[in-house]
């Protein structure tokens, strides 16, 4: 058991290792899927995905409805990343099972190394930084499994990402992408503090332009529950 617990851990290691190789101008972060039962439910999620660090926050203000808002950042010697969301989900959890319905849009900046970001353009030119700002529009449908000590979400999640502005000469309004992001998200622990796992792919379906895209995702942290009556 130890063994396999071991060619896990190298895996995701030699994984993360692999999607830091590029510098994607658009990273999408990992899903904002919170489980909600019932009204005055709080979930609070901190941890670290793929490139990023993120912190989540999610209140129900009724049986059926809740409001979200989540943001992450990134940076380091040849790439940066910053992105904030926020959006209205709906939910119903039953017993043990449920369904969820969020709409979510978000604001971004990145920055990569100019000979690094594009898919036709691999060598150095200047050794400036190319700088993105973009919007999202993400609809997310999650279905998932509740247990006392232990959550299953898997979560569909498809963007709409539109290019406001980058600084490269020729793409200053370059258009809008589309990218299919579907996730599967793990979650064991006491009932108001639980430890995820989360691993999603990022495929896009549409690009207005050729740049690299980071395919995998994978982030770890902890998500704190607070119920309240009421």
């Amino acid at each position: 058991m130890k063994r396999v617990y071991r060619s896990i851990y190298r895996l995701l290691f030699v994984l993360a290792l692999a999607c830091q190789g590029c510098h994607p101008i658009y990273r999408a972060s990992l899903p904002n899927q919170p489980i909600m039962e019932k009204r005055g439910d709080i979930e609070l999620s901190s941890g670290i995905e793929t490139g990023s660090a993120f912190v989540e926050g999610s209140y129900a203000f009724t049986d059926f409805a809740y409001v979200t808002v989540g943001g992450f950042s990134w940076s380091s010697m040849n790439s940066s990343a910053s992105f904030a969301e926020g959006g209205l989900g709906f939910y119903q959890t039953k017993e043990k099972t449920g369904f969820s319905f969020s709409i979510l849009g978000g604001y971004g900046e990145s920055a990569v190394f100019d000979g690094q970001w594009r898919v036709t353009q691999p060598i150095f030119q200047d050794g400036g930084f190319i700088s993105t700002r973009y919007s999202r529009l993400s609809i997310q449908p999650a279905y998932y499994v509740h247990r006392e000590y232990f959550d299953f979400a898997m979560i569909f999640r498809n963007s709409l990402v539109n290019w406001i502005s980058t600084d490269f000469p020729g793409l200053e309004s370059p258009g809008f992408d589309i990218y299919l992001e579907p996730t599967l998200s793990f979650r064991a622990g006491p009932p108001n503090t639980k430890f995820f796992f989360d691993t999603g792919l990022q495929v896009p379906a549409f690009r207005s332009f050729n740049h690299f895209n980071n395919p995998l995702h994978v982030g770890v942290g902890v998500d704190v529950i607070i119920q309240t009556r009421k």
